[in-house]
């Protein structure tokens, strides 16, 4: 499992966003989303964490590991 904060995850629709760009990356990822904390838990991917991240900073996203 990775868990990712996204610094700029604010609402529903930036939910919906960082969950095509993970499942664009690795369709078979299972995303749970965390608006509280801003964070979001991939399970079921073979993509590594650090690739995951690198796609969400890609499409915009102020993604990085979580650190909690």
């Amino acid at each position: 499992m990775s868990r990712i904060e996204i610094g700029n995850m604010n609402c529903a629709g930036c939910a919906k966003g960082v969950t095509s760009v993970v499942k664009a990356t690795d369709p078979a990822a299972q995303v749970e989303i965390h608006l509280d904390s801003k964070q979001i838990a991939v399970t079921g991917s073979s993509v590594e964490g650090g690739a995951l991240i690198a796609a969400l900073q890609a499409a915009g996203w102020k993604a990085q590991a979580a650190t909690r």
